[in-house]
Formats: structure tokens, C-alpha cells, sequence
């Protein structure tokens, strides 16, 4: 058992993290009472969660109603804290994807900031990360951030619309394999600044779609559609993308969700120049017949935060006190402590072995 300042207690169990003993799970995979859901992606994909009532934003809820009609849903609006038991809770869009949240948790006078899926780079198609300070921050990090971007995010996301540009120009389709819907509204966003068409495979078009229903400034948007009405506000950017429909054979840029590709059949593939973002190229291994598929390129370009992204959280969130766990804890906590700030791992209790 861990305490944050003998008054929010944490606790990490076979794998599970919970708050308050049990009153509160954070992101976890075992039933329990109130399971908090950083992002609604691995649900979505799994069409399942661990806990009777699944805390989540509304967006999140929106995302996941139809795929999980059987769950319980606690559904939350941004920047409006509730009340559970003795403590209040407050979710917070974190940039990620869509309906990804921080959890921000106050008990008397002590509070906790939960970071799970988060994203710092701005962009018009996704809300905004928005920080809040608090005593402690929990960071459960997806990918060791000491091995993110070993080249510039920012030139790799160059890279790739300099790549689309010109085989578009030359009359070719491209096939982008994006390893989530969190990278691929930043794709999408960056074809559109260069005002390049886009399509989107059908797993990213409920999402897409999800997102137009949320915010009635871009219900103008139709996916699939060469036409849209400008929207007003910080949303326009959106309004300005050039969907085309993904059965189309003209030229445009394809965007394929990993999970959805992974569950194809081989003979349903579309036609293209394909490339593949994010670091993981492996991955194609998981299925046969994909192995053989050919990448014209490979961009490294993923949304997981990097130790700089860590840094700036930490600044943002002011905290006395950091703990991290998951892929990449220990690096990230010598970096944050060389640094001078209060930082170890947060790790479930070592068990005593018989031999």
C-alpha cells in the first residue's frame, strides 16, 4: 500500500491499480466496483473492461455504447467533478484520442492526477490535453519513452506528406497504416493542412463520425463525402479536410487503423502504395498472410509521449511527488530524478518465492 501524503491511498495488484482500497480502478482488467477508462480504444477494440460501472467521458461513452450495450456506464462531462464516496473525482480531456481523459482525484486536502493516454501535440481534430495541478501525478506509461522519436516527430510527419504529395500528384493511391485513432485524426490533420484528400477505413469512421455528433460545429463534415460546409470555431480545420469515399479508386490517402487491418481478410485489402507509422513494424507478424505484405516506407510516427512530453506534464501538473509505472518506469524515473524531481516507481509488491 502506498500513500500519497497519508491521505489518497493507491494500491498496484496483479497488475491493477485501485484507489482507496477498492473504491476506484484505474484502467483496470479485473471486475471490480468503478473502473475509470483513460481511453475508450482498447475497450472499443476488445468490446470489453474490467468493473461493474465504467467511469469514462461522455465522448468515450458515446464511442463505446454500441459496441458494449450490456455495460454500465458512469459517463462524466469534462471540468465537472463528482462525487464518489469521500472523494471527488474529475476528468479532464488529455489529447490523445477521442474521449481520452486524465482522472484528477481530491480527498480533504490532498489530490491526484492519473495520466494514462495522453498527447501534448496540438491539433484541431482532438480536444485540446488540458492540465490541472495536483499533490501527486501517477503517470502508466504504454511504450518506454526513453525510445520514442529517436528522429523529430515533426519531421516524420514532413516526411510523410512530402511522400503522399507526390504519389498523389503522380495519380497514385496511398495506404497508411496508422497503430490508432489517436494518430490517425493527427494524420488526418496534417493532410489536411497540405489539403490532401483522405479516406478512412470503416473502424475510424464510427470514431470520426462519433466526433461530428459531439460537437455540432462540424456536423457539416461528411465522412466518405467530397463535401463539406466550413464549421466555425477551432474546429474548422476539420470542416476543411477533403473526405473521399474509401471504395473510391481516386487518388487520395487511405487511412487504416492497425486492429482493423489485423482482421481483415487477406482479399478484401485495398489497392495502393502502402506505408506504416508508429515504431512497432512487427507487429504485421502477429498475422500471416500480412507478413508478405510489402511497406513502401515506414514512419516513425506514434503519439505516445516522450520523455520531453513527460517533463512538460510534470511542469504543468506541479506535483510534490511523481509515480511511474509501466513500460519504460525505471528509465523515466532516473530521468525525472536527475532532474531534481521527486520521482520512483510505482510497482505492485514483490512476493516471496519457495524453492
Amino acid at each position: 500500500m502506498v500513500g500519497a501524503f497519508d491521505e489518497i491511498l493507491l494500491n498496484h495488484d496483479d497488475g491493477d491499480i485501485t484507489v482507496e482500497h477498492g473504491i476506484l480502478s484505474l484502467d483496470a482488467d479485473i471486475a471490480g466496483h468503478i473502473n475509470f477508462l483513460s481511453s475508450a480504444l482498447p475497450a472499443f477494440n476488445t468490446g470489453k473492461a474490467g468493473g461493474k460501472q465504467l467511469l469514462v467521458s461522455h465522448e468515450a461513452h458515446r464511442i463505446l455504447a454500441g459496441k458494449m450495450p450490456k455495460s454500465a456506464f458512469l459517463p462524466c462531462t469534462y471540468f465537472r467533478p463528482i462525487s464518489l464516496g469521500h472523494l471527488q473525482v474529475e476528468l479532464l480531456p488529455s489529447g490523445h484520442s477521442p474521449g481520452s481523459s486524465f482522472l484528477r482525484v481530491e480527498k480533504k486536502n490532498d489530490s491526484l492526477l492519473y495520466a494514462s493516454h495522453w498527447s501534448n501535440r496540438p491539433t484541431t481534430m482532438l480536444r485540446r490535453a488540458a492540465f490541472r495541478p495536483a499533490n501527486t501525478l501517477l503517470l502508466k506509461l504504454h511504450k518506454d519513452p526513453s525510445a520514442l522519436f529517436a528522429t523529430s516527430a515533426r519531421r516524420e510527419q514532413e516526411r510523410l506528406g512530402e511522400f503522399c504529395g507526390k504519389l498523389l500528384r503522380a495519380g497514385e493511391r496511398v495506404i497508411v497504416v496508422a497503430d490508432s485513432a489517436g494518430t490517425a485524426h493527427h494524420i488526418v490533420g496534417l493532410l489536411t493542412e497540405l489539403r490532401l484528400p483522405v479516406a478512412l477505413d470503416k473502424h475510424l469512421q464510427i470514431l470520426m463520425e462519433t466526433e461530428s455528433e459531439l460537437h455540432p460545429s462540424v456536423a457539416a463534415i461528411q465522412v466518405g463525402s467530397t463535401t463539406s460546409q466550413p464549421p466555425s470555431g477551432r474546429w474548422n480545420q476539420g470542416a476543411r479536410t477533403q473526405w473521399v469515399d474509401p471504395q473510391s479508386t481516386q487518388p487520395a490517402v487511405l487511412i487504416l487503423s492497425k486492429d482493423h487491418l489485423l482482421a481483415r481478410r487477406q482479399r478484401s485489402l485495398p489497392q495502393g502504395i502502402w506505408v506504416w507509422t508508429g515504431l512497432d513494424a512487427h507487429l504485421i507478424s502477429q498475422c500471416a498472410w500480412l507478413a508478405h505484405l510489402t511497406f513502401a516506407e515506414h514512419f516513425a510516427i506514434q503519439f505516445a509521449p516522450d520523455l520531453s512530453e513527460v517533463e512538460e506534464l510534470v511542469r504543468d501538473t506541479q506535483p510534490r511527488h511523481v509515480l511511474v509505472c509501466g513500460e519504460g518506469a525505471q528509465t523515466c524515473v532516473h530521468h525525472l530524478t536527475r532532474r531534481g524531481i521527486d520521482a520512483q516507481v510505482f510497482a505492485p509488491p514483490r512476493l516471496e518465492t519457495l524453492f
